[in-house]
C-alpha cells in the first residue's frame, strides 16, 4: 500500500509539471510510456486510473500510429472497463481516451479500436451511461464516444 501510494504521488507529481499546454502533456505521456499508462488504468488506484486515462488520450490525439500502438498494447479494454467507474471525472476521462482511440485526427476512424471497444462490451456500458446517468455532461459525452466507436464501421453502428 504504501508502495502504491508513493507511485501514486510520484505520478501526480509528474503529471502535474505538465501543466494544461497539451504538447506538454503529450511529452510528458510519452516519457512515462505507454505500457506504464496501461498499468495506470489497470492499478487499484484512482489517481493512476485518471493520469493513465489521460496519458493515453493525449497520445491517442497525436499521430494515428500511436492509436495502434496503444491498440497493439492492449491499452483500450481497461479503459472501457473504466467506464464502469463510480467515479464520474474518470468515466468522463476514459470516455474521452475511447473517442481519440477510435477517431483520429481529421475524423479517421480506428476500425481495430472501434472493433476491440464493441468486443470489451464497450457499446453497451456507453448506451448505459447514455440513458442512465444522472448527469447530463456523462449523457452527452456517451452518445458522442458512441458515434465516435461507429464512425464508417457498421458493425458498430448495428450494435447500438
Amino acid at each position: 500500500k504504501n508502495t502504491c501510494s508513493r507511485c501514486s504521488m510520484s505520478a501526480m507529481a509528474l503529471w502535474a509539471l505538465a501543466g494544461e499546454d497539451l504538447n506538454e502533456r503529450r511529452s510528458m505521456a510519452g516519457m512515462m510510456g505507454v505500457p506504464l499508462l496501461i498499468e495506470f488504468v489497470t492499478s487499484l488506484s484512482e489517481t493512476l486510473h485518471f493520469i493513465g486515462a489521460e496519458g493515453l488520450s493525449v497520445l491517442a490525439q497525436g499521430p494515428h500510429s500511436k492509436a495502434t500502438l496503444i491498440g497493439h498494447a492492449n491499452g483500450v479494454q481497461p479503459l472501457v472497463r473504466l467506464l464502469k467507474s463510480d467515479k464520474e471525472y474518470i468515466v468522463a476521462c476514459a470516455m474521452k481516451a475511447v473517442r481519440h482511440l477510435c477517431v483520429g485526427t481529421g475524423y479517421i476512424p480506428h476500425p481495430k479500436n472501434q472493433a476491440t471497444v464493441q468486443q470489451a462490451r464497450g457499446i453497451k456500458s456507453l448506451i448505459a451511461l447514455m440513458v442512465n446517468s444522472r448527469n447530463e455532461l456523462i449523457q452527452v459525452q456517451a452518445a458522442l464516444t458512441l458515434a465516435c466507436v461507429s464512425l464508417a464501421n457498421k458493425e458498430n453502428e448495428d450494435h447500438i
